[in-house]
């Protein structure tokens, strides 16, 4: 059950990174595993049913490797759900964009594989109060996903001296203060 546990997780991480056909590649690959697995057990040592049981896993490691790579990263949506913050896919242009046009600035510097992150997401960030109080203060919201790495993403992350997230950076109105 553990096992099982961690492929869904991996499969929500797998999914943010190549979105739902990589998921449903995924688990064809698991059942061709497993199809391999039952054939290996019922053919007894017989020639035939060792060669068809290892053609099914073969294909069942093989096949999707190659198809996931050949998949683009899933489209990310602009629309926020009412009662929840619009994020903006972060670049350093656009937060200093926002930033010259004297805008208070959230970045939240994230992955899907990160637990604290998804954590602090769904306690924190979707809070009705938190999601009221940026709103009201006019603060944009950017998120700079780093489930597949992003080099912009790591140059900003060390220019702050972090080598990984979760971080947020909070930028107030003024665009020489600091965050």
């Amino acid at each position: 059950f553990l096992l099982l546990g961690t492929v869904v997780w991996l499969g929500h991480v797998l999914g943010a990174q190549a979105g739902g056909d990589a998921v449903v590649t995924l688990l064809g690959a698991l059942l061709l595993l497993g199809a391999g697995g039952f054939v290996l057990h019922r053919s007894e040592g017989r020639v035939v049913g060792l060669v068809a049981a290892l053609a099914l896993m073969l294909l069942g490691v093989v096949g999707p490797a190659l198809r996931v790579r050949a998949l683009p990263p899933p489209e990310r949506a602009a629309v926020a759900a009412p009662g929840e913050l619009l994020w903006e896919p972060y670049s350093p242009e656009r937060v200093e964009t926002l930033r010259r046009a004297g805008r208070p600035v959230l970045v939240d510097f994230t992955a899907a594989w990160c637990v604290s992150c998804q954590v602090n997401e769904r306690l924190v960030l979707k809070a009705p109060e938190v999601v009221a109080r940026l709103k009201a203060l006019g603060v944009t919201t950017v998120k700079a996903d780093w489930t597949r790495y992003d080099p912009a993403i790591t140059r900003a992350l060390s220019a702050f001296g972090r080598s990984g997230v979760p971080f947020y950076v909070i930028y107030r109105r003024d665009p020489g203060a600091a965050a």
